[in-house]
């Protein structure tokens, strides 16, 4: 009976830290999104410059509530193809902006890196 009562009580409080995980990085998920959504109010037509410790941060780690969309790009000048790929990329942001009022886009979280 003892057997059945701490195996309930064990149940019980891993039940509750995971509910406190869940609650804490849904916290963690709300921080990162408000951090992506200043930076990309503060940048360049929409496309977010990051920096390698933000990367890590903001992309790779979880959890991560929106969706993103990287194009790994060398500076201005050293890429003939790389500058071709840039202009499209920028124009694929601007339309997406463009749409983002719109039905097709309104409550999704994406973000252009």
């Amino acid at each position: 009976m003892k057997a059945v009562s701490l195996y309930a009580l064990l149940a019980c409080i891993l039940a509750v830290g995971a509910s406190f995980d869940e609650a804490s990085q849904q916290a963690a998920g709300k921080v990162k999104l408000e951090k992506m959504l200043r930076k990309e109010a503060s940048s360049s037509g929409g496309l977010i410059s990051l920096t390698a410790l933000e990367y890590n941060e903001l992309i790779q780690q979880n959890p991560r509530p929106y969706d993103v969309v990287l194009l790994w790009n060398v500076p201005p000048g050293r890429c003939d193809h790389c500058q071709i790929v840039s202009s499209e990329f920028n124009q694929v942001i601007y339309s997406f902006n463009a749409d983002r009022g719109t039905e097709k886009v309104q409550n999704k979280h994406i973000f252009f890196v």
